[in-house]
Parts: structure tokens; sequence; C-alpha cells
């Protein structure tokens, strides 16, 4: 059954996300106009902006689809494309936060970047954990992406210089 509790807890939290990385943005637009930018910073800074507000839409309709696949309404839609293009795209997503706390990603391919699964659930599970990497790690700390592919399966690790998760929570992770 449908826990309304839970999911409108996910939904607070991407939306929170996406939140600090428009509040992100909008405090480089203050720095930049206070330096009295040029046309191309505004451009670049709007076009910034318009993409954090896509993503927010994207994260609302993200969010019905995760309600249809709790209720087993959900079809996969595996397609091929490269985890390169999806990890960058999740890393420009989170650039607001990084840029804020002063973090940089490291990122490591091996293997093929081409790839064929649900994109849109690799995005949220991938975004959910650069999200909590970032949140749970300190200013001017790195985190790392390791995308291992080979012909039959694909693997994400994004590994983080915080303090880890406690050993009590951890049999909690997977469960609702």
């Amino acid at each position: 059954m449908y826990n309304k509790n839970l999911s409108l807890n996910e939904i607070k939290l991407l939306f929170k996300n996406e939140n600090d990385n428009l509040d992100g943005f909008i405090e480089i637009i203050k720095k930049d106009k206070l330096k009295l930018l040029g046309e191309i910073s505004f451009n670049h800074q709007f076009n910034e902006g318009k993409f954090l507000l896509k993503n927010l839409t994207e994260i609302l309709n993200d969010f019905l689809s995760l309600q249809k696949m709790e209720e087993k309404k959900y079809e996969v839609k595996n397609t091929k494309f490269k985890i390169t293009d999806l990890i960058n795209d999740a890393v420009t997503e989170m650039e607001g936060v990084l840029k804020r706390k002063k973090q940089t990603i490291e990122f490591k391919l091996e293997g093929s970047p081409e790839i064929c699964q649900d994109q849109k659930i690799l995005r949220n599970i991938l975004l959910n954990l650069l999200s909590n990497a970032i949140k749970y790690s300190d200013k001017e700390k790195t985190i790392r992406i390791i995308a291992k592919v080979d012909e039959k399966k694909m693997a994400i690790a994004v590994s983080d210089e915080g303090m880890g998760i406690p050993a009590g929570a951890q049999k909690h992770l997977f469960t609702r």
C-alpha cells in the first residue's frame, strides 16, 4: 500500500535539495551583480536558473513515477544512453550546493560509457547518493564517483569524506 507520509518526506527532501541549488544560484547572481559582470555571465546565470527550475518540474514528475512504482503501475523504460552524460548532468544539477560548500567531484569510468537502463530511475538514485554525500561531507572535501560497466552489469559507487552512517542505522538503510 502507498505510504503517503513517507512519500511526502521523500518529495520534501528532493525539493529541499533543488531549493538549496536555487539558493546557491541566487547567491552567485548576487555576487556576480556586485562585480558588474557582462551580458555573457548574465545569460549563463539566467540559463542555469532555468535549468534548476526545469529540474524541480522533473522531480515532481519523477515523484509521480515513484508513486506509480509503489503502486506497481510503473513500467520500466530501458533505453541506451551514456552513463557519463547522466553523471555529468547530475553533477551540474548539484553545482550550486557544491560551490557553496567548496566541494569537488572526481569521476572515474571503468568500461564502456554505453548502458541500457531506465534513465529516470538511475538519475533519481544518483541524485540521492550525491545529495547525501554533499550534505554529510564538510566544506572543501572531495566526493568520488566510480562507474563500472561491463557487458552484463553496471555499478555506481559514490564515496565521500563524511562521518559515515552509524552502525545501528545501517541495518535500516533499505527498509521503509
